[in-house]
Parts: structure tokens; sequence; C-alpha cells
């Protein structure tokens, strides 16, 4: 069975913007090409939801616009709308 995601917006919390500068600031990843992915801009992303440590999550995988490939772990929101509450990156 197939199904889609669609996302509505992203919130960003201080461990994901921690993430971003401190742990990837060597592989210089944004949450500007992060948000690329998983909105789909300019690139096809593919998605898949599987459970991590009890956890729902859903996985974009795609390209920024640089093409850059890029894979991007997000947490459904609370609310019943995926991917609301921005990524995570364990």
């Amino acid at each position: 069975m197939r199904g889609s995601v669609k996302v509505l917006h992203v919130e960003w919390d201080e461990g994901n913007l921690t993430h971003f500068v401190v742990d990837n600031a060597d592989r210089e990843i944004s949450p500007e090409d992060a948000e690329e992915v998983i909105f789909a801009l300019p690139n096809p992303t593919r998605a898949i939801a599987i459970a991590y440590k009890g956890q729902e999550q859903i996985l974009f995988f795609g390209r920024t616009t640089e093409g850059r490939c890029l894979l991007v772990a997000a947490e459904p929101s609370s609310r019943g709308s995926p991917a609301d509450h921005g990524p995570r990156h364990d």
C-alpha cells in the first residue's frame, strides 16, 4: 500500500538548530537545505514512515536545489500532521 506525506510547516527546536550549526558544521547543511528536501523543492523527494526507538519518524530522501543528496528524519506533529515538528537528526 502506498500513501503520501503532506508537510504543512516545519518547526525547528533548539536541538535541531544545534545539530546544523555544531554537529554538521563541516558538512555545511542548513535548515534551508533540509526544507528543500522536505518540501520537494525543486526536486522530487521520497518519504517513508518508520518506527525508531518507539517513535514514528518520516524519512525524506531527496536533493537540494544545488543537487546535494540529503536524508532528513522528521517527527510527525502531535496534532497529527506529518513532519510538523521538524526534522530530528540522531
